[in-house]
């Protein structure tokens, strides 16, 4: 066998094996695929929502969250189909907790299309109950969402800084994607181009990162006005704390990414020293430390979306989640 045969058998058999490669390749990329979660597997599991498999395996047989796409109305529920003889209706199921509190964010931040903070209208509130530990905090936002409880100045404080992480355009807009695919009839959203927008959209608050800090620390604030205010009868209804308070509320509702003066935090601090004083109450005995670092730690992974900060450790001993405990 000449030099040349030997040649043109030696690529064959390297054209052989490469193709074999890159079927098993391909095949190996096609099972990672339909094996990765679904959309509607995620937004299930944030909502800790038992995902239902139909005869296709594609699309579940919940309905669609209780969000819509900006500037379209909520449509209401279809009506339910009379059974046919001889058949048993199945009752709706009973929302967790957890789906109360993510149904009650869902609507407060992503359908009113605005981060709705509501501590000046509540505080110095009497009766109202502030929360010490992470269950308590999520108990008395169970509370509050589904009805049983007054708004809470101190909730209202907790949950400001991440309803201004909904109301940021990735976030928004990987939910409305969900909802736009279900409102179409498709079902689903691509795979890949909701993994990519979901990718994009935490990038795109990590490198917001420090307005996310700063608009913890409004809120940080918003929560000692809140101690000061508990207990004082009259006091949150002074002019001075009322303007400091719709401040602070103004510049966390102007969102992560509005332009802002470098020396707000250092005003408001120095503005709430002195009502402190004012009250003769101390830092201590209303859970203020000046010096707490402002970092901030986000957790986006599919069964959690969420953010904590040293002051809602203090004050709680962990963060806010939308998916809950």
């Amino acid at each position: 066998m000449d030099e040349a045969e030997e040649k043109r058998k030696l690529r064959r058999v390297i054209l052989v094996i490469g193709g074999v490669l890159a079927l098993l390749t391909i095949a190996g990329l096609v099972i990672i695929f339909y094996e990765l979660p679904r959309p509607f597997e995620i937004r299930g599991r944030m909502l800790n929502r038992p995902v239902l498999a139909t005869n296709d395996g594609d699309v579940p047989l919940a309905g669609p969250p209780s969000i819509r796409t900006s500037g379209s109305p909520r449509q209401p529920p279809p009506a339910a189909a009379s059974p046919s003889p001889g058949t048993v209706s199945v009752p709706p199921s009973i929302e967790t907790p957890d789906e109360v509190i993510a149904d009650y964010f869902v609507e407060r931040f992503v359908d009113s299309g605005a981060t709705d903070v509501r501590v000046c209208e509540n505080l110095g509130d009497e009766g109202v109950y502030a929360p010490r530990s992470r269950n308590e905090l999520h108990n008395v936002m169970l509370a509050q969402a589904s009805g049983r409880a007054p708004e809470n100045a101190f909730v209202e404080s907790a949950i400001a800084p991440l309803g201004a992480i909904l109301q940021t355009d990735g976030v928004s807009g990987v939910i409305d994607d969900i909802w736009q695919a279900r409102e179409s009839g498709a079902g689903i959203v691509d795979s890949a181009q909701f993994y990519t927008d979901a990718a994009l959209a935490t990038a795109d608050l990590y490198s917001q990162l420090s307005g996310i800090e700063r608009i913890s620390q409004h809120a940080y604030h918003l929560y000692v006005l809140s101690r000061i205010s508990a207990g004082l009868p009259g006091f949150a209804d002074q002019p001075e704390v009322q303007d400091l308070c719709e401040a602070i509320q103004d510049r966390i509702e102007a969102g992560i990414d509005a332009e802002i003066d470098p020396d707000d935090i250092a005003d408001e601090n120095a503005q709430i020293l002195a009502l402190i004083a004012e009250a003769g109450l101390s830092t201590g005995q209303v859970g203020y430390n000046p010096f707490l670092p402002q970092t901030v730690t986000l957790d986006t992974t599919v069964n959690r979306f969420a953010i904590s900060a040293p002051w809602m450790f203090q004050q709680f001993g962990g963060g806010v989640s939308l998916s809950g405990r």
